[in-house]
């Protein structure tokens, strides 16, 4: 009786072990079919940033190489210097990403004179950016 009873014991802890190590291996597969696909999507990148003055103001636009993916766009500027880490950049405005938008763009109204320098970051879905070359300009 005492023996029968170790060996359903036994067979139990076998079976548990058994089902926990087959889920492992089930997560473990789904994890790597969500990496897989995830790396398999094409990268946002810039394929133009340009602008001109429109009076008074400067109207800044941009293009993408692909939009899948993009959440929406961050335009910033500053009149520092654009490599400097410590520069302070202003927001200029946000714009959503639409998938058949093939040019987006915005308008700023500078008040003060000097060099302006723009940059646009594109916040994807999953939080990651991608930040634009910049498109610099000088205002009288």
């Amino acid at each position: 009786m005492k023996r029968t009873f170790i060996l359903a014991v036994i067979s139990i802890i076998v079976a548990v072990f058994l089902c926990f190590m087959q889920f492992i291996v089930f997560a473990f597969t789904v994890k790597t079919a969500r990496t897989e696909s995830a790396s398999k999507s094409i990268a946002a990148s810039f394929s133009f940033v340009r602008g001109h003055k429109q009076g008074k103001n400067i109207a800044v636009t941009w293009g993408m190489n692909g939009n899948s993916g993009i959440s929406y766009f961050i335009v910033e500027c500053t009149y520092e210097d654009p490599s400097d880490p410590y520069s302070v950049w202003r927001t200029v405005g946000m714009v959503p990403c639409s998938p058949q938008t093939p040019i987006f763009k915005i308008i700023d109204s500078p008040v003060l004179p000097g060099t302006l320098n723009y940059r646009i970051i594109a916040v994807l879905n999953n939080n990651n950016t991608v930040t634009s070359e910049i498109y610099t300009t000088y205002i009288q």
